[in-house]
């Protein structure tokens, strides 16, 4: 009796048998529903972790590359540094499959987090290009041995249920580095290269950075690109590079690498920096209850809805709108300086220049009251988005109960957003309370069914003084003019410096003028 020879495998030595997995039903064993169950949980953290890792490394070499090619003079290897490292994957990917079929894959996952570590610190150390394409060989290739062991796991590891979300949670690895990686990556960069930001801001020996070149200086293109650029030009309506650097000290907080890194992991905020991370706020009558019980006690000798129309300072008179005619002995302005000048006939053409060249900016408050209580814990918000018409939201009601009828926050809260406006970047009018009602509902602010119980919109047509970068020069013609013929113009807008605009600095400011005029006392809180 002749048998048939068995059928002989063509595909070379290479071919190994492997064991169907069994589905639950069976092996009679229960059905296991998600992959961090405590059968497949340390498996399933672990190859997450190595995704994310590689991923984080893919982002921010991709963020710092440029950088890092012109410090080591290796431009003309720039190419190489990438897709050399997109060939070496193919080279691990092809060894570590055959790897994992003789032997399983533990040993190439092993072996390629080794090279994928070893190429990270060559690169790291690098100190020429060609180091540093070394290292990305070598991560390379060790990236595609990881990436192959990991599908071998998961096909050996989990039931075919099971595998579609392993490969979901892949994916989800690239979520968070894919938003910290440039950015932390960029800020690395940034604080690790030389260059003039390293100047004390403020310095007048100092070469001055525009503010754009200055935030690319100090946090990297990650952070700029995804949060400073954007939130910076709805806040000022101005380009960043028509702004100086010089008023930022006190204004912008810098923050080292290493404790944003912390932050990041922990989740972990930085509470203790800036004049106003702690602050006392009124229960009644919002910040204006503040001025109106100041003015209380001298309110017979001030003088309201009265507008001046010029300013004579050698007859030492003003005059209003009405036609009257105000005596003074000493004149303390604290409106918009560049209105100053023009109301000054006698103002020589240099100071008239220097005004017309000063810059600021509107700002539309925009507050609704909604009908649903007080949940949100957060005093304020800042918006770098392009679809949220606003740069910041406050949360009214939060400040002071009062601030909502019967400071019934169990029923009502209320939130006031700031919208910025110049010729650079226009006011859309149109729906306006609609738009900000619709974004504070889509951000989650409030419930989406709370009915509204008011809009407010007050639009103030001079709300900052923008730090131009000829500003200095400008304020270094138009005060010492001013003081010469006895006006001392003070306060956010009289000193024209955003720096010393808050409501505490034109207090002292005016503090400081009162006891300059009545006892010769130098001023500290204002400068040139």
């Amino acid at each position: 009796m002749l048998l048939s020879s068995p059928p002989v495998d063509k595909r070379g030595p290479y071919l190994t048998c492997m064991t169907p997995t069994l589905s639950p039903t069976d092996t009679g064993l229960p059905a296991e529903t998600s992959i961090l169950s405590a059968r497949y949980r340390a498996t399933t953290i672990g190859m997450v972790a190595l995704v994310a890792l590689h991923a984080f490394e893919a982002l921010a070499v991709a963020a710092a590359m440029p950088t890092v090619a012109e410090a080591l003079d290796g431009l003309r290897l720039y190419a190489l540094a990438f897709g050399g490292t997109l060939a070496t994957s193919v080279i691990g990917m092809t060894l570590a499959g055959r790897w994992a079929d003789r032997h399983g894959p533990a040993r190439p996952l092993w072996h390629g987090l080794g090279c994928f570590v070893l190429g990270l610190l060559l690169a790291g150390f690098a100190t020429r290009m060609g180091m540093l394409v070394a290292g990305r060989l070598m991560q390379g290739l060790g990236a595609g041995a990881i990436s192959v062991s990991l599908y071998v796991m998961v096909g050996r590891s989990y039931p075919e249920h099971l595998r579609p979300k392993v490969f979901a949670a892949f994916s989800a690895g690239w979520v968070v580095p894919s938003m910290v990686g440039p950015a932390l990556s960029g800020l690395i960069e940034a604080q690790h290269r030389r260059h003039p930001v390293d100047e004390a801001p403020g310095d007048p020996g100092a070469d001055e950075l525009d503010f754009g070149s200055w935030m690319l200086a100090t946090f990297g293109p990650g952070i700029v690109e995804q949060f400073m650029r954007p939130y910076n030009e709805k806040v000022w309506a101005c380009p960043p590079s028509q702004m100086s650097s010089r008023w930022i000290a006190e204004r912008v907080s810098t923050v080292d690498w290493r404790q944003a890194l912390r932050s990041v992991i922990t989740g972990s905020d930085e509470l203790s920096w800036g004049p106003n991370n702690m602050f006392t706020f009124p229960s009644h009558g919002g910040t204006g209850e503040i001025y109106r019980r100041a003015a209380a006690p001298i309110a017979d000798h001030i003088r309201y809805d009265s507008t001046v129309v010029s300013v004579d300072p050698g007859g030492r008179t003003v005059e209003l709108s009405g036609g009257e005619r105000v005596a003074y002995r000493h004149l303390v302005w604290t409106g918009p300086i560049d209105l100053l000048v023009v109301m000054i006939d006698a103002a020589p053409e240099a100071v008239r220049a220097a005004a017309r060249s000063l810059v600021h900016n509107s700002v539309t408050v925009v507050g609704i009251g909604y009908e649903t209580p007080l949940v949100d814990d957060r005093s304020w918000l800042y918006f770098p988005d392009g679809d949220v018409p606003f740069y910041r939201a406050t949360n009214f009601a939060k400040y002071a109960a009062n601030n909502v009828p019967g400071g019934r926050t169990d029923r009502y809260c209320s939130w006031m957003t700031e919208i910025a406006s110049s010729p650079w970047r226009p006011l859309e009018t149109e729906r306006l309370g609609d738009r900000v009602d619709a974004a504070i509902r889509r951000l989650g602010l409030v419930d989406p069914a709370a009915p509204v119980a008011s809009v407010h919109v007050d639009h103030i047509p001079y709300a900052y003084p923008v730090p131009t970068v000829g500003r200095d020069d400008a304020l270094r013609t138009i005060q010492p003019y001013l003081d010469d013929v006895g006006i001392l113009a003070r306060g956010r807008f009289g000193a024209w410096r955003y720096e010393l605009g808050n409501m505490d600095h034109a207090v002292k400011m005016g503090v400081d003028v009162a006891e300059r005029l009545e006892c010769g006392t130098p001023e500290r809180a204002w400068s040139l």
